[in-house]
C-alpha cells in the first residue's frame, strides 16, 4: 500500500526552518519497516539551518534536480563544506549521525530512505558482508543512473494512487543495487552467482502473482509467499523468467483484461478494478502502452 504521511516521526525535517514543499509517500511491507520517499523543495532564497530527522540505522540518498553554490553542512556538529552542486548530483547522508546544511539558494531534491539492513541483504546474496559507502558528501559526486531512477519515481508523490507498489518496489531495488555496486565496500569480492527459482519457488511466485492480480500486491508479498528474501526474489526471478517481477504482473494484468474485454460485457471500469488498475484511465494508459490501442477500441476489433 502507498500512503501520502501527515503522521510525526517519519522523514522529515526538525526545527522552525522547513522548505516550501515537503511531499513524501510510504511503501508498506509485511513483516518489515516501510520504505519512504520524499521530495524536498524551497523556491524562495535564504532558507537558513535546516535539520533532518534522525532514522537510526538508515541512510538518507538525496538526488539534487537543480544546482546551487557551495553549502556549509554540519555531521555531528563538525563543518563540511559542500561543494557546488549540478543537477544529478548525489549525497548519501548515514542516518545514524547527526546532520544540518545552512541553505542560502533555492533547492529541489528527491530523496530515498533506505535501511542498511537491505545492504547487508545484498551481500549476503553475494556471499559477503557490507561495511561501509565509499562515499564522501565534500567530493562532487554526480549520478546519471541515480537521477534516472529519481526521475521515475517522481511522479508517485503527484499520483500515489496511480502507482503500485511493486513498481516503487523495484525502484527501491535498482537504487539499492546500483548503490551497492557503485559504492558499497564489503568484506570480499562479491560472489556474482546468477542462480534462478527452482521448480517449487516459479510455481508459487506465480501462483501468488496470478491469484492476486487485482489487489496491490508488492515484492514482500511475493516473496514471502516463496520463502525467498526481496532481493533474492528479484534477481532470481529475472534470471529465470528473462523480465522483472514488476514487468511480468504488468504483461498478466494486461492480458487479463484482454481476455475481459472480449469474453465479457463489463464495462471498461469494473474490467480495470479487477485488474489490478487503479481506475479506467490507469488501465487505458497502460494498455495503450502494451497493445498499441486503447481498451475501447481494442474491444471494438475484437466484435467487428
Amino acid at each position: 500500500m502507498i500512503d501520502f504521511l501527515d503522521r510525526g516521526g517519519e522523514p522529515g525535517f526538525q526545527g522552525k526552518n522547513r522548505p516550501e514543499v515537503e511531499k513524501t509517500v510510504a511503501v508498506e511491507q509485511p513483516n518489515r519497516p516501510p520504505l519512504f520517499f520524499s521530495r524536498y523543495r524551497q523556491r524562495l532564497p535564504g532558507l537558513g539551518l535546516i535539520e533532518p530527522t534522525q532514522l537510526s540505522d538508515q541512510i538518507m540518498v538525496s538526488v539534487e534536480l537543480v544546482g546551487r553554490t557551495a553549502t556549509d553542512m554540519f555531521r555531528d556538529l563538525k563543518h563540511v563544506s559542500r561543494p557546488p552542486i549540478r543537477t544529478g548530483a548525489l549525497g548519501l547522508y548515514d542516518l545514524r549521525e547527526s546532520w544540518a546544511a545552512d541553505v542560502r539558494e533555492p533547492f529541489d531534491n528527491l530523496n530515498m530512505f533506505l535501511p542498511f539492513s537491505v545492504f547487508d541483504e545484498y551481500a549476503d546474496l553475494h556471499g559477503s558482508r557490507f561495511t561501509a559507502f565509499d562515499h564522501r558528501v565534500e567530493d562532487d559526486n554526480n549520478d546519471a543512473t541515480m537521477l534516472h531512477l529519481a526521475l521515475a519515481m517522481a511522479p508517485a508523490l503527484e499520483r500515489p494512487q496511480e502507482v503500485n507498489s511493486l513498481f516503487l518496489n523495484h525502484c527501491f531495488l535498482a537504487v539499492s543495487e546500483h548503490l551497492a555496486g557503485t559504492y558499497g565496500v564489503f568484506s570480499r569480492r562479491l560472489n556474482q552467482s546468477r542462480a534462478g527459482l527452482n521448480a517449487k519457488q516459479q510455481r508459487l511466485a506465480i501462483d501468488y502473482i496470478e491469484t492476486s492480480l487485482h489487489i496491490d500486491m508488492s515484492l514482500a508479498d511475493i516473496a514471502q509467499a516463496c520463502e525467498m528474501s526481496v532481493t533474492g526474489l528479484n534477481r532470481a526471478f529475472r534470471t529465470t523468467m528473462g523480465i522483472s517481477v514488476h514487468q511480468w504482473v504488468i504483461r498478466r494484468r494486461v492480458e487479463r483484461a484482454k481476455r475481459l474485454l472480449a469474453t465479457t460485457g463489463e464495462p471498461i471500469t469494473n474490467i480495470a478494478l479487477a485488474c489490478g488498475f487503479f481506475d479506467q484511465s490507469h488501465l487505458t494508459r497502460v494498455f495503450k502502452r502494451q497493445v498499441g490501442l486503447t481498451p475501447h477500441f481494442w474491444r471494438q476489433q475484437r466484435t467487428q
